[in-house]
């Protein structure tokens, strides 16, 4: 065998393995039924708005009420090559934003390898492709309709591409190609998902560790400024459909922040679940280990401290969700390469003390005794993450959707509050799960809002069908129960139906009923 197939053979043999298991084993039935379908589920509707009307810089969602339904989020980069799919295929298949996150996962791991092996050798290099593929976060990203998976991809060339360029002062042609090549995939990464601009920081450090000289040099700068006029031109264009429509994923100017407040920077607990999800979700146990092991040997590198600096305060501007499994995992993705480079680093420096045949042996055998660990591990949660959510908003969806005649819209009360009390912030709480299975466009309210019966009033006057509270029962206002029964038709039986049919003719509240007035037009 040549020796360039050869040295693919180990990496093409794992990435041929992780797409077997996640094509059967770890596919998930369903993306509103999966972790995170609420975010699966507005990236999907994005990408099919956008393969019914290629209006890509107007991103539309389905919880904008009548209209109009742009919404503030990160560029649509990922769900407009979904989109792209979605326009041939027949119905409205689920499987292109899967096999789009699966292809960038299996691109990540061979361009990853390739860079380790140049600076470890081929075992480590596999060792550490071996961890990166068997993770948590990259058997999660590879089958979700979300766009952490290219960010991935794309940090990965960025990174790969800056790091040859400051380790190349001796080929200006190969620096001006590898530092352009850098420059367009940062900027790509950070319109695909604005939080993966830390990869611009792990550049920075690179340089300046590994060259500062180059820091005088004009090319770095004009690029780094490049990529943030590209991603800061989507995000103040973003803030103007915000300012339109009310609509927003909490990207920039509205919604939620996933910013913690100054008070949480100053609580322990905060940084204590920080890092148990990352011990997990991120940079892993073993990663964690390999990173003390080159610590105490005083052996780490520059791309390591660049990378573990960009990692850090990733993690730490994402607080409010990084620090919790359920709501933000991955945001961690990206540490899972400095897990797995640290790996590798470690793998080879150890690898000279292993003077026989025996201990080289014992070694491989507690290798690949970790690696089957950490990856049953890593499926179990996969598959006990990928199933089992939203069965009321599922169940209710497929319920509303006989009823639905083409236009009619919907109001929806979210499980979700518009306050996290917890974090002291404004919360996105408009989930579209139910509004997704039904296919329909309509309102999401709040769970925590008392809103009076004359919302729904005003919603029903303005085009609103029906009405499905998915919470089970969640406080709500005292004479909400009452108006239903009084102004709405029931459609499912029980003492307290989640389903209701409003009256499309204009309704007078009863006055006894209702506080003030609440309206929704802004809130939505």
């Amino acid at each position: 065998m040549p020796t360039a197939a050869r040295s693919l053979a180990v990496p093409l043999a794992l990435v041929g393995a992780f797409c077997a298991i996640e094509l059967t084993i770890a596919w998930p039935d369903s993306l509103v039924g999966d972790w995170m379908g609420w975010r699966q589920a507005d990236t999907q509707v994005i990408a099919r708005h956008l393969a019914e009307d290629f209006r890509v810089l107007e991103p539309e969602v389905d919880w904008g009420g009548s209209g109009p339904y742009a919404v503030e989020s990160e560029a649509p980069v990922y769900a407009a090559l979904v989109s792209a799919v979605l326009r041939v295929a027949p119905g409205q298949p689920e499987w292109p934003g899967r096999l789009l996150s699966l292809l960038a996962v299996l691109f990540t791991a061979p361009l990853f390898y390739r860079t380790l092996r140049r600076r470890y050798g081929a075992g480590p290099a596999a060792l550490a492709v071996a961890f990166f593929v068997a993770s948590p976060a990259a058997l999660f990203a590879g089958t979700t309709v979300q766009p952490d998976s290219l960010a991935l991809l794309l940090t990965t060339v960025a990174f790969v591409a800056f790091l040859a360029y400051a380790e190349s002062p001796g080929d200006p042609r190969h620096a001006r190609r590898v530092l352009g090549l850098a420059v367009v995939a940062t900027a790509l990464a950070g319109l695909t998902k604005p939080t993966a601009l830390h990869i611009g920081v792990a550049e920075a450090l690179l340089l300046l560790l590994i060259r500062p000289r180059a820091l005088r040099s004009v090319a770095p700068w004009v690029g780094w400024g490049l990529a943030l006029a590209v991603v800061g031109a989507w995000l103040i264009w973003a803030a103007g459909i915000h300012a339109r429509t009310g609509l927003s994923f909490g990207t920039v100017s509205g919604g939620d922040s996933k910013f913690p407040a100054a008070r949480d920077l100053l609580r322990p607990g905060r940084y204590w679940d920080l890092a148990r999800v990352s011990l997990f979700w991120g940079i892993g146990l073993p990663g964690a280990l390999a990173g003390a092991w080159l610590v105490v040997r005083r052996r780490v590198q520059p791309a390591e401290w660049a990378l573990f600096a960009a990692s850090a305060l990733l993690l730490l501007v994402s607080m409010r969700y990084s620090s919790q499994e359920w709501l933000g995992s991955h945001y961690h993705l990206p540490t899972t390469l400095l897990g797995a480079w640290l790996l590798a680093h470690a793998a080879s420096d150890i690898a000279p003390s292993l003077t026989t045949p025996l201990l080289r042996r014992a070694a491989a055998a507690v290798a690949l005794l970790a690696l089957v660990a950490w990856f049953a591990t890593a499926l179990d949660a996969r598959r006990t993450y990928g199933h089992g959510w939203a069965h009321a908003e599922i169940a209710l969806g497929e319920a509303l959707r006989p009823h639905l005649a083409p236009g009619d819209l919907v109001v929806v009360r979210s499980r979700a509050p518009a306050r996290d009390q917890a974090w002291g912030t404004a919360n996105n709480y408009e989930d579209p799960r139910l509004l997704y299975v039904a296919g329909a466009r309509g309102w999401v309210l709040p769970s925590d809002e008392r809103w009076a019966p004359e919302t729904l009033a005003d919603l029903a006057e303005r085009g609103a069908r029906y009405y499905a509270d998915p919470t089970g029962g969640l406080p709500a206002h005292p004479g909400l129960l009452t108006w239903l029964t009084t102004h709405a038709q029931p459609l499912a039986a029980g003492p307290s139906p989640a389903l209701w049919r409003l009256p499309q003719a204009p309704t007078l509240v009863d006055p006894g009923l209702s506080g003030s007035r609440e309206r929704v037009d802004d809130a939505h």
